[in-house]
């Protein structure tokens, strides 16, 4: 029973690693910016520029979009892992107590026991 927990704690333990590399897989792209070629700090405008024209969004939403679909599914795929484990230790469980209530009544019965 404990090889059981211990493969239970380190299949934990691998699945929030990999959640959490995902999480910040996902915030780093969020954060990334792309430099024009050949900028420097010197290059950027110091003082207030109007702009003209629509302005255009920098920040790509397909791959954002994809890894948080992932990132949810994951979530749920896990979630319904580990509620089927539990029922398997639930049933596990019932089986035990059923077997001890199918002994102790066969007990109480048997002729002289009393």
């Amino acid at each position: 029973m404990s090889q059981r927990r211990a493969v239970r704690q380190i299949v934990s333990a691998a699945s929030a690693a990999v959640l959490m590399a995902a999480i910040f897989v996902c915030v780093a792209s969020a954060f990334a910016q792309e430099q024009p070629a050949g900028a420097t700090a010197d290059d950027r405008a110091q003082a207030f520029q109007a702009v003209t024209g629509a302005t255009k969004e920098d920040v790509p939403g397909g791959p954002l979009l994809i890894a948080a679909y992932a990132v949810v599914w994951l979530s749920v795929f896990g979630y319904v892992l580990r509620l089927g484990r539990l029922h398997g230790d639930v049933a596990q469980s019932l089986a035990r107590v059923e077997s001890a209530v199918t002994r102790a009544s066969a007990q109480a019965r048997a002729p002289g026991s009393e």
